[in-house]
């Protein structure tokens, strides 16, 4: 399920297995990686088996840059499920619209007490609502969040806070 050449693996796995690839996506400066879950436990839905995947032609840039620890750091929690998972878990609601929400209330909770965020108010945090089937709805909006490390955007510089929102997700 993961579409990895030549990895077989035969062994029970009571925590999770993460295979990180380097790899061709789409050249210079588009998707710089992509990561999930390849295998859900059947009755948590917890992910047991992942896969990152980072581009060939932009690594080198991003270990240049100092940005490559936050675009792992990213990815990992991808492979948890953040973001990844919500829709299995029904956790994302107004899904196709310009105002998708995650309904975690751990997280809308941490996003309210991050400074007050009037767009959390409602007890739902806003996703993203813009960008291709890797990006929308799975990331936490730019628009309102930012430089936050579960955005679907790489900011121009090495500071991308892992945020409490995103923990607590």
């Amino acid at each position: 399920r993961c579409s990895i050449q030549g990895a077989t693996l035969n062994e029970t796995v009571d925590d999770l297995v993460v295979f990180a690839l380097v790899t061709p996506i789409d050249g210079v400066g588009r998707v710089l990686a992509s990561a999930g879950p390849c295998i859900l436990r059947t009755q948590s839905r917890v992910p047991v088996i992942g896969v990152m995947r980072f581009d060939i032609d932009d690594i080198g840039a991003l270990s240049g840059n100092g940005r490559l620890a936050a675009v792992v750091l990213h990815e990992m929690l991808h492979v948890i499920g953040i973001g990844t998972v919500w829709r299995a878990k029904d956790m994302v609601i107004n899904s196709g619209s310009q105002d998708p929400r995650f309904l975690g209330p751990l997280a809308a909770a941490q996003c309210t007490a991050a400074g007050g965020f009037a767009a959390c108010a409602d007890g739902r945090v806003p996703v993203e609502n813009s960008g291709g089937s890797g990006t929308a709805e799975v990331h936490w909006r730019e628009s309102i969040f930012d430089r936050e490390l579960m955005t679907g955007f790489i900011e121009s510089n090495a500071d991308m806070p892992l945020s409490a929102i995103t923990v607590a997700s």
